[in-house]
């Protein structure tokens, strides 16, 4: 399919004129029999000499594919800032790998944006709203720490300063910075109150904000705030979370402390695939989601007002990036979702033991299925599914290693003004780690 393209260069443009582009991206562009680019990325190249054909990008997008295969010859790709920072490079090794493609070096928005406002870009974390929603941003949000994002449309000054009011960091402080090296090039920096508020931002020289920004811009911004309105480290609240009950916390809602020995049972890490079968509200999977930032999450959810909370819970804690929610009831609803490394059961519906023969045969090798259970019924369905499976003592047939934990909390109260602890009804967990496939 590509066999007539010869060469295939991506040349990043950086955020200036052609002089920061290196001699290597000179020589590609001179010799091109085709460039590929955006309208403003051959505006900058007027001061190269090149006589390859010039084409703009395909709208929309997934048209390029197609339009780089009817190219032959020497094709170069002309990319903003740098094309493997948050750009088409990665998007170029997925399918032109066969072809070698040569990257040539430029900067990126986010570095020159912290060099106009003198941060130090290592301490920056980087966040993405370029063709995701703005909510996403929350999951990563804490106190007095700085960040850089890559804004769209949806993504204005406005709509980043309401996100951070509402995760409690309203004393922020923003820098837009729009153009970056072009003749056009504005920086502004303003308070979240000042854009909210309208108030009159002392650190404009014309005490005021731009009404309207320009659409190449990217924002940093450095939290500050009373915060704690989203969690900054394991052990989500029960009550930040929307749920089914008449009190804030109560509902259909795996419980603090039992969650957190779950993901400990759990241990997600990264790439991995993940299946919260009965996720009620969403408190499991949402906290795995939320701390497991590279893996991928399936809530598993057929009633309807739950599927209701575990959607708001979803946008509160700004997992909709890796938190997949599936309505339908198990094990029926398992059928065409990919394989997973992790597997947390904690409703069944009474097919627990059909759920549990289904994801044993579905769980990868090394895998690890957890369930748990309150009631008598499914824990004896869960110890005998365990049991059941061939655990020698020779190492080289073991299939499966089972740990076994009951979680057994009880909370503060009163009773004629006296502290009593409370007991909550236990709950037995249930760790398979899957050593092998069955032979």
């Amino acid at each position: 399919m590509t066999n007539s393209i010869t060469a295939l260069d991506i040349v990043s443009m950086g955020v200036g004129d052609v002089s920061s582009l290196p001699s290597s991206a000179i020589q590609a562009l001179s010799s091109a029999d085709s460039i590929i680019g955006a309208e403003h990325h051959f505006v900058s190249l007027e001061g190269i000499e090149v006589t390859g054909t010039q084409i703009h990008y395909a709208s929309p997008f997934s048209h390029v594919k197609q339009q780089l295969l009817s190219l032959s010859g020497r094709v170069v790709i002309l990319a903003s800032g740098d094309s493997l920072f948050f750009g088409i490079g990665q998007w170029v090794n997925t399918y032109f790998s066969d072809l070698e493609p040569t990257f040539h070096v430029n900067v990126s928005s986010i570095q020159a944006a912290c060099h106009l406002i003198s941060k130090p870009w290592q301490s920056l974390e980087l966040l993405t709203a370029h063709g995701r929603p703005l909510t996403n941003v929350r999951s990563a949000l804490q106190n007095n720490r700085l960040y850089g994002l890559l804004t769209d449309k949806n993504s204005q000054p406005h709509d980043v300063a309401t996100i951070l009011r509402q995760a409690g960091f309203g004393n922020s402080t923003l820098w837009i910075c729009e153009a970056i090296g072009s003749p056009q090039q504005r920086i502004t920096e303003c308070a979240v109150t000042e854009i909210l508020d309208d108030e009159k931002p002392s650190s404009l020289p014309n005490n005021h904000l731009p009404e309207k920004y320009h659409p190449l811009h990217v924002t940093i911004f450095e939290t500050s705030g009373k915060g704690n309105i989203l969690p900054e480290f394991p052990g989500i609240a029960d009550a930040l979370f929307s749920t089914d009950g008449e009190k804030k916390g109560s509902g259909l809602l795996t419980k603090k402390e039992v969650r957190i020995n779950i993901l400990s049972l759990l241990q997600p890490t990264a790439g991995d695939i993940g299946w919260d079968i009965g996720a009620g509200c969403g408190g499991v999977s949402v906290e795995w989601a939320r701390w497991n930032k590279e893996g991928k999450v399936y809530g598993i959810e057929y009633h309807p007002e739950r599927l209701h909370h575990i959607k708001e819970n979803q946008r509160r804690f700004g997992v909709a990036n890796n938190l997949n929610i599936i309505e339908g009831r198990a094990p029926q609803a398992l059928d065409h979702l990919p394989n997973p490394q992790k597997i947390f059961i904690g409703g069944s519906g009474g097919e627990l033991t059909s759920i549990l023969t289904l994801c044993w045969e579905r769980l990868s090798t090394n895998g690890k299925l957890v369930v748990a259970c309150v009631t008598e019924n499914n824990k004896s369905s869960a110890l005998n599914f365990a049991q059941n499976l061939t655990i020698n003592t020779n190492t080289d047939s073991q299939e499966a290693v089972t740990e076994i934990v009951q979680v057994s909390v009880s909370k503060g109260d009163t009773l004629a003004n006296q502290l009593v602890l409370r007991p909550q009804l236990p709950v037995l967990l249930i760790s398979i780690t899957k050593i092998r496939q069955k032979h």
